[in-house]
């Protein structure tokens, strides 16, 4: 019987709901209730928090790319902000997340050049640059997204490119036909000439 009742009442709250949403609402001019559940949601939430959860998404963002959280982590918060945000390269937000990705990535593992590991150089970047594609692909607008990987090109690639001319070890790739790490390279420099 208990259960039956359950059955019931979330058989009649469904079936108010459907009313309310296509009748009701629709002809008196109201919001609907999602949005209605949205402008309350930024009113008493969003609006009071919105620095705080900048801070906190920028925070989470750094240990993403530390390897200290995975992107379901990420997606709550960036969605979020995204939902109350006109997300877009003029945003202040994404501002924000480009000068936070330019001063991550602008001597990102710079000390491998420096002791000629220039190997783990290239797994380090290509790996760090794969999980940042993939977050933001899920993350932005396509438009957005484009930009931010132009963007991200700029600073990891093209800003860097002498990180990426060292002709003896090149060459060891090719007299070891080490064609692993010399597609490696093409990967990542084929991203600037995409861009071109």
């Amino acid at each position: 019987f208990y259960n039956c009742d359950q059955d019931c009442i979330k058989y009649l709250s469904s079936l108010i709901l459907r009313y309310l949403e296509r009748y009701y609402i629709k002809n008196n001019g109201i919001k609907n209730i999602k949005d209605k559940s949205r402008e309350i949601f930024e009113k008493t939430i969003y609006l009071k928090y919105q620095d705080k959860i900048i801070d906190q998404t920028l925070e989470n963002l750094n240990n993403y790319r530390n390897y200290e959280i995975e992107q379901d982590t990420m997606k709550p918060l960036f969605t979020i902000i995204s939902i109350f945000n006109n997300l877009t390269e003029e945003n202040i937000i994404y501002k924000s997340i480009q000068q936070f990705s330019n001063n991550f990535f602008q001597n990102y593992k710079i000390e491998l050049i420096s002791n000629h590991e220039y190997s783990k150089y290239y797994r380090e970047i290509e790996k760090a640059y794969n999980r940042e594609e993939n977050l933001f692909r899920n993350i932005f607008s396509n438009d957005l997204y484009t930009h931010y990987n132009s963007f991200l090109n700029q600073i990891i690639l093209e800003n860097q490119i002498e990180n990426y001319n060292k002709q003896h070890y090149i060459s060891e790739c090719i007299l070891r036909k080490d064609y692993e790490e010399l597609n490696r390279l093409f990967y990542l420099l084929d991203k600037i000439n995409k861009e071109e």
